[in-house]
């Protein structure tokens, strides 16, 4: 990326020796009126350019003054690296009447505002919170949304925003007050603004937005991502890095059996379900409680204490007894809470955090977090109080040891989730129930018709789940699919459960289900676990292959590379209402065998046909000299038992965890033998599948016969 001056002697943003950006100045509303450097009613300095270093990184400083009505307003301040621009706009006075209405569609400030060329791409993620006419709970899911050209752009407000062609892209981003700073569309370009409640911007307020370039989307948002997170020193997670995330949980919540406006979960009902459990060896890690506590209504809490009614004895002595964690649900505050706060003021925090503790919670799963921002105007007009409500919360958890998992977030608050190292996941779109019609039918039924308006096709939420979950990863969280059922529920829904499965077994996030008592399908839990109780995983969620993305069936890829070998995970997904066809090649380097992961067989190319709104999956096994070792035996992802792989004259592996029967696909014999020279027991099956009993032996040599 080079930064230069156009004819206008405003800046323009280049990659090689196209324009990407331009017209990169100043707007603020003032007197019912909107000024601007390029009107000239803002009147600003000659540039100031110097070359500098830091860190071993050489960059180009530029500064401008602005001046209105003869009095210094604002500096602007780039420092352009190569692959990273930071513009800090600075208030060098009180600047105040730049209020334009309660939304965050309506800024009143635009700092900065510029345009980008009409023949990119973009994809970005909508805000999650609108106006104040929005309605309870509040605003929306946070969307990805593809387009080309700035008239495509989205009414929503939305952040980040990535444009992009075939062998670029530029993510941008607010960089600080993420809380209330969205970007917008104009009529004429893009603005980074603060929200339209916001009537008052004080002397030395800085205004920071970021421009990460990559090759493509995904590298883009990761060189964002990256930036904001070497901040805090935060670090993306890894699979196994926390019980949430590397052991099963079983939830109730929106799609779950146990569903409040269907069918609410008290002591009774989840001490039925834990031994159904584990009378089924089902190897239960945690238990995620959704409404635990007394509310008004839902979404609207009124303490964070076992409500009396479900939970005469607490939540810890129940979970204790079964000798599981738990990851405790919240949500906004009702007006009548016990802490006497509007829920600006992050202080009640730390005695909700003491109360999570005694229910032996890891996680706090604070939902309903736009609506709590909706409901309380002051976290949308004073961007310094938002931003200390947010940090407040996640540093009072931190306190007492407890990480966070975030529902019903703003782009904002994801943004600011950067900055903390306990904000470890976060739900990546609308729960599993708006997906099942069965369920919505059961809830009109129950008296909850107005549930039936949220309904989402699944292979839309599939669709959702899969964008942002690497929007969410990119930013230092684990994405969650939500909860889902094992075997088909009457009267609930339920279908494709190995879809549902696989998608959250991939997606490195959270999985947790939430089946009736004894209806849990130990089958295919086995097949999601390693031997250790684990989940078996990839490296990271899938990636879209961003050639696909505006075809009918969309790719995402992820990986597991051990040593020298890499496995690959393929998802292709229809996203229409036909049966769809699909042919590509196969996306990863270096010779792969091609493993159809729903069939269980070997496929000779990536061909076929996928039946409406569901979905194809593949594992890409790496191959030498015709051996491709898939594996642990009818897992979901087989070669997450792999640690490390080999190649000299045969295989070497080493397993993460003894598995009983490793799967390798060979033409001819092979032969295994441990590390100590032990034979070990080979059975040959169908299709060149050759079994490996591997026993308790970690380290196994596979070789030719």
């Amino acid at each position: 990326m080079k930064l230069s001056l156009g004819p206008s002697g405003r800046l323009e943003l280049s990659i090689g020796e196209d324009i990407w950006i331009e017209d990169i100045g100043v707007r603020l509303f003032q007197d019912g009126e909107w000024l601007s450097d390029a009107s000239g009613v803002i009147s600003g300095k000659d540039w100031e350019q110097v070359s500098e270093s830091a860190a071993g990184r050489e960059f180009i400083r530029l500064r401008r003054e602005y001046s209105y009505a003869g009095t210094p307003w604002l500096e602007m301040v780039l420092h352009a690296y190569s692959d990273l621009i930071l513009i800090t706009v600075v208030a060098h006075r009180d600047i105040t009447g730049i209020s334009r209405g309660d939304s965050f569609t309506s800024p009143g400030v635009l700092l900065p505002h510029f345009r980008f060329a009409p023949d990119l791409g973009f994809f970005l993620t909508t805000f999650g919170l609108g106006g104040e006419d929005d309605g309870y709970p509040g605003g929306y899911w946070p969307t990805a949304k593809l387009g080309r050209g700035m008239r495509e752009l989205p009414d929503e407000a939305f952040a980040p925003l990535v444009v992009y062609d075939d062998e670029n892209a530029v993510a941008i981003a607010p960089g600080n007050l993420f809380l209330t700073s969205p970007l917008v569309k104009t009529p004429d370009g893009v603005g980074r603004g603060l929200h339209g409640a916001v009537e008052r911007i004080p002397a030395g307020t800085r205004l920071e937005t970021l421009i990460a370039w990559g090759n493509d989307i995904t590298a883009a948002l990761m060189r964002l991502g990256t930036h904001f997170l070497s901040r805090s020193g935060k670090k993306r997670p890894i699979p196994g890095s926390h019980p949430a995330l590397s052991k099963l949980g079983w939830w109730n919540a929106y799609g779950g059996y146990y569903t409040e406006p269907i069918r609410r979960l008290d002591e009774k009902g989840l001490t039925e379900v834990l031994n159904g459990l584990k009378k089924l060896r089902i190897p239960l890690g945690y238990i995620g409680l959704d409404l635990w506590y007394p509310y008004a209504q839902i979404g609207q809490a009124l303490e964070y204490v076992p409500d009396p009614k479900k939970y005469p004895r607490g939540i810890g002595e129940i979970a204790a007894s079964a000798g599981l964690s738990t990851v405790l649900h919240l949500s906004a505050l009702s007006q009548e809470n016990a802490y006497g706060t509007d829920g600006s003021d992050p202080g009640f925090y730390r005695k909700v955090a003491a109360s999570l503790v005694r229910e032996r919670a890891i996680v706090a799963w604070h939902d309903w977090l736009r609506t709590q921002q909706h409901l309380t105007r002051r976290l949308r007009a004073e961007p310094t109080a938002a931003e200390a409500w947010f940090d407040g919360m996640a540093e009072a958890f931190a306190a007492d040891g407890l990480d966070v998992l975030l529902c019903m977030q703003t782009m904002g608050m994801n943004l600011a989730a950067t900055q903390h190292p306990n904000v470890i996941a976060g739900r990546v779109h609308t729960d599993y129930l708006f997906s099942q019609p069965e369920a919505l039918d059961e809830a009109e039924r129950r008296g909850h018709p107005e549930l039936k308006d949220g309904f989402i096709p699944p292979h839309e939420l599939h669709r959702q789940n899969l964008f942002m979950g690497l929007v969410l990863y990119s930013l230092g969280m684990a994405p969650f699919h939500d909860l889902f059922l094992t075997r088909k529920h009457p009267g609930l829904g339920g279908d494709h459960p190995e879809e549902e499965a696989i998608l959250r077994a991939l997606s490195c996030g959270p999985v947790g289900i939430g089946d009736g008592p004894g209806m849990t399908d130990p089958g295919l839990v086995q097949r999601l676990l390693l031997p250790d109780g684990t989940i078996a995983r990839p490296d990271h969620p899938p990636f879209p292959l961003w050639s696909t993305v505006n075809d009918d069936v969309v790719a995402f890829l992820t990986e597991h590379r051990a040593g020298e070998a890499v496995w690959g995970y393929l998802i292709l997904l229809n996203t229409t209402a036909e049966e769809a066809r699909f042919s590509l090649a196969p996306p990863l380097p270096g010779e792969h065998l091609i493993w159809d992961g729903l069939q269980g067989e070997v496929v000779p190319e990536l061909r076929g046909t996928i039946p409406p709104g569901r979905i194809a999956y593949f594992v890409l096994v790496p191959q030498e000299e015709g051996i491709a070792p898939l594996g642990s035996q009818g897992m979901f992802v087989p070669g997450g038992v792999v640690k490390e792989a080999v190649w000299n004259r045969g295989w070497h592996l080493r397993l993460a965890s003894p598995a009983e029967r490793l799967m390798v696909v060979s033409a001819g014999p092979i032969g295994a033998r441990t590390d100590r020279g032990r034979e070990l027991v080979v059975e040959k099956g169908e299709a060149g599948v050759w079994a490996v009993s591997t026993q308790e032996d970690r380290d196994v040599h596979i070789y030719r016969r």
